[in-house]
């Protein structure tokens, strides 16, 4: 699949891929911020669609690749759920117990619930990752290396990253934010309230992106938005 270009493909394939990139949400020009080639859509959509797919179902793909790919789609989920206006805002109280948005979040809770999940399962990898590579010496690494930071918790490696200066103060505050989020799902799973309230739509999801990209482009060298496009070149 990995040898596959978009010139090798029947318009009826090349209608299929489109169709599924779409319907996957992740055909989207803003997140790879690119403009046309030749200036020709067509032909920058299909390119698109290409990088973001070949990973996905090539046998190289790993479980990072399929999680970036539903957090995009989830990202895409949470954008497009209509936004409740109430006309009328301006007549309730101050100290209102229940506001316009935060029936909005109700209306996005369980995308919301699945992307945080995902962003700290993906901080989580990454941090492992940046820790073996930036903090343990290379003489050192081992399975059972690994096995211990694996068995550390989120802000023990977040720590360990801070005082190595591998990551700012600011980046370490926004790890926090985002795992934060992650942990009032998991640990309050009956109580769906306090994740709703505490989660701030759209700030919340643009900084978990910006997390993730920063521990990544610190791990790999590259933003997530070249990711796909570096795996298949």
């Amino acid at each position: 699949m990995d040898d596959i270009s978009a010139t090798d493909l029947s318009d009826a394939e090349i209608e299929l891929v489109t169709d599924f990139v779409e319907w996957a949400g992740e055909f989207d020009r803003q997140i790879l911020e690119r403009k046309t080639v030749g200036s020709d859509s067509d032909e920058i959509g299909l390119q698109e669609a290409f990088e973001y797919l070949v990973p996905i179902i090539s046998d190289d793909a790993s479980e990072f690749d399929a999680q970036l790919f539903r957090l995009f789609r989830m990202e895409q989920k949470v954008r497009s759920t209509p936004t409740f206006e109430y006309k009328n805002e301006d007549e309730l109280p101050k100290d209102a117990k229940i506001t316009p948005e935060e029936l909005s979040r109700f209306l996005k809770k369980d995308e919301l619930e699945e992307f945080f999940t995902l962003a700290g399962q993906m901080v989580e990898t990454l941090s492992i990752e940046l820790v073996m590579q930036e903090v343990v010496t290379s003489s050192r690494r081992s399975k059972s290396v690994r096995k211990r930071v694996t068995q550390k918790s989120q802000r023990e490696r977040e720590w360990l990253l801070f005082v190595t200066g591998v990551i700012s103060e600011g980046v370490k505050s926004e790890i926090r934010r985002v795992y934060g989020l992650r942990s009032s799902i998991v640990h309050n799973s009956e109580d769906a309230k306090n994740f709703l309230q505490e989660v701030n739509v759209p700030s919340d999801i643009n900084r978990a992106k910006k997390t993730i990209n920063t521990l990544h482009d610190e791990l790999h060298g590259i933003e997530l938005k070249h990711r796909f496009s570096d795996l298949i070149a």
